[in-house]
């Protein structure tokens, strides 16, 4: 009897130290999980273990940031320029006011056409070419951006699935950075010049560009059409001594055209040719 409760005694022993250690698997297991989700959202943010691929990943973004701000700013936030544009010598501004009509984008038109200029600037700086000739392998997909213009800044969301393997191999999906361009604040300046245009076409009230904290220029490329650039001082990288350029053209019905202005400037078109 004795022999036999000690037998029992053992066994449910023995069936105790099982219940511990599947627990303690199965503990295990759920925190090298949890590890492992917390390492995909750090790789998210950019956060590379490898400093030489998060260094190039953080320049060739912020570079192709750069690069489509200037795009949007010379192409009147437009991905592709429309048919309905002042043509110049170099390049063409799309017009914002047009025979009587307002033609500034809205602000989703603005937003998806960023979008798009920062994809093909980011498969212009980020070909990866430096990575591989230091012996890294780099599988890339298709990169879809979401732009989001605010007052101050502008934010990227990039999707652009990535992987990138030399010892180890690491995947990461998501991208994001804001540029501290105050576009947004461009934008509604844009919206209230033009609003005065159509109040009183061809005479606007120029005080009005004295209240704006951006430096507005008008030139009269001839007499039925304005040039407007704007530049902000603002906004600019701290590398860089220039500020942001910004313009839209304006076309007047013939009866507010005035045949007495002379003709555009002509380090105007310098400015556009730096761009093109």
């Amino acid at each position: 009897m004795i022999k036999s409760n000690k037998a029992q005694l053992a066994f449910f022993v023995l069936i105790g130290v099982v219940i511990i250690l599947a627990f303690s698997v199965v503990l295990y297991i759920g925190n090298r999980e949890t590890d492992v989700n917390s390492e995909l959202i750090k790789l998210n943010e950019l956060s590379f273990a490898n400093a030489e691929v998060k260094l190039y990943m953080q320049e060739c973004i912020e570079n192709a940031a750069v690069d489509a701000a200037t795009a949007f700013g010379y192409q009147q936030g437009h991905y592709t320029l429309p048919n309905d544009s002042l043509h110049l010598q170099a390049n063409d501004v799309a017009y914002y006011y047009s025979q009587g009509r307002n033609q500034i984008p809205s602000n989703e038109f603005l937003e998806e056409n960023f979008g798009k200029l920062m994809n093909a600037q980011v498969m212009r700086h980020c070909s990866f070419a430096e990575l591989r000739e230091q012996g890294y392998t780099i599988a890339q997909n298709t990169i879809s951006t979401k732009a989001t213009i605010l007052e101050k800044k502008v934010v990227f969301e990039l999707m652009y699935p990535i992987e990138i393997e030399k010892d180890l191999k690491t995947r990461v999906e998501k991208f994001s950075y804001e540029l501290p361009y105050r576009i947004g604040h461009i934008i509604n300046s844009s919206r209230i010049l033009i609003d005065a245009v159509e109040d009183e076409p061809y005479a606007l009230d120029l005080t009005l560009l004295l209240y704006q904290d951006l430096d507005i220029s008008v030139f009269n490329y001839d007499p039925c059409n304005q040039i407007y650039i704007i530049i902000d001082n603002k906004s600019r990288m701290p590398q860089s001594e220039e500020g942001y350029v910004f313009a839209f053209a304006v076309n007047f019905e013939e009866e507010y055209c005035d045949y007495t202005v002379g003709s555009i400037p002509e380090e105007t078109f310098d400015l556009f040719d730096e761009f093109d």
